[in-house]
């Protein structure tokens, strides 16, 4: 329900007092993430990958969650007191196998300017010991940014899922303590075939600060605001931007100095201002920590009280002021650009019910 001049309820649902409400159906956060490390295993029947991640928010809670990647495609995840953890937004892969929280003792993670230090030990859902341990000991670490592919391998995707990787970089092989085992198993680590600053790496990389986007999440409803023209104003935890044609120019989150924006270069018009059998097209952008990372069309179509929105992301991520060889494995290795152009998302929103409707899905 509106504050500043809405008027609701019964068939007169659409007639408002001024101001208008403007109806907005697109939704972005940022899922908070201290730091995580994915390693990849060599040779192991039954894991592809083991990664750790950190949390300590609101959100999320405090401490580690490890999540162990099978070959099947699905993930077992794990977490320790005090993490808050939601099955539906654990989307990777082919879904969850085992889901459970364990004690973790030890359960110390940590990257400093030599490195990542990482040791987890705890007993799986069967009752295997699963412990892994990295300690890096480098000098003239000089991380760089990277999309991670998460989002490549998610068979049925309930939102569009950005990793974008501050402070990365690819642990060095040379003066490195790795072990680790799964039940009897060893864990073995991948080796990486290109070099980092001419020295050989695994195929294990962390971050010391994800940036994680998130737009349009099964279940987000449609935002409802009264705006002026060249305003700005916040709106739960987003702030609104509009131009001076009263469109919909940025939605940014912002915290510290994490930031996600949605960006209309051309304004993103009010939904409710659509007449019958309108229809309006437009481009749009998605930034993380000021670097472009997609963007695409939309498209919008009014019928009756009902608005069509079609959201096409269809531009390749560009990795900017990454080392040289990492930019040539990028172009070769295109899906590490081009996955999130498989993403779509198509839905409705009702404007007498102010409710939305919709759905992602993945173009091959």
């Amino acid at each position: 329900m509106m504050e500043d001049g809405y008027r609701g309820g019964g068939t007169m649902r659409l007639k408002y007092l001024y101001p208008k409400p403007f109806f907005f159906p697109f939704y972005i956060d940022i899922d908070p993430m201290e730091r995580l490390m994915v390693a990849s295993i060599k040779n192991d029947p039954e894991f592809t990958m083991i990664e750790p991640q950190l949390f300590c928010d609101p959100i999320n809670g405090s401490g580690l969650r490890v999540l162990l990647y099978r070959r099947d495609g699905k993930i077992d995840v794990y977490w320790q007191k005090g993490v808050i953890v939601n099955r539906d937004t654990i989307t990777i892969g082919s879904g969850i196998n085992f889901f459970q929280e364990v004690e973790m003792e030890p359960s110390g993670f940590n990257i400093t300017d030599t490195g990542v230090k990482c040791h987890v030990r705890f007993q799986d859902a069967i009752g295997k010991s699963v412990e892994l341990k990295v300690f890096e000991n480098a000098k003239g670490i000089t991380p760089f940014s990277f999309l991670a592919p998460v989002g490549k391998d998610i068979v049925d995707p309930k939102r569009l899922f950005l990793a974008h990787m501050l402070k990365f970089d690819f642990v060095r092989k040379k003066g490195t303590i790795f072990t680790g085992n799964i039940g009897d198993r060893p864990i073995k680590p991948e080796s990486f075939p290109l070099l980092r600053g001419n020295k050989k790496v695994l195929f294990a990389r962390y971050s010391a600060q994800p940036v994680v986007g998130v737009l349009n999440p099964d279940n987000a409803k449609p935002l409802i605001f009264t705006a002026k023209p060249s305003q700005q104003f916040s709106l739960d935890h987003m702030q609104i931007s509009t131009d001076e044609s009263n469109r919909v120019e940025r939605v940014g989150v912002y915290i510290q100095e994490k930031t996600v924006e949605l960006i209309f270069p051309d304004g993103f018009p009010d939904l409710l201002g659509l007449t019958e059998g309108d229809t309006k097209t437009g481009n749009w952008q998605y930034n993380i920590c000021g670097e472009h990372i997609t963007g695409g069309m939309y498209s919008l179509l009014r019928s009756g009280a009902k608005v069509v929105v079609k959201l096409d992301v269809t531009q390749i991520w560009k990795p900017k002021e990454m080392p040289v060889s990492f930019r040539i494995f990028t172009q070769v290795v295109k899906s590490f650009r081009t996955w999130p152009t498989t993403y779509a998302w198509h839905g409705t929103v009702d404007l007498d019910s102010e409710t939305m409707t919709g759905s992602w899905s993945r173009r091959k």
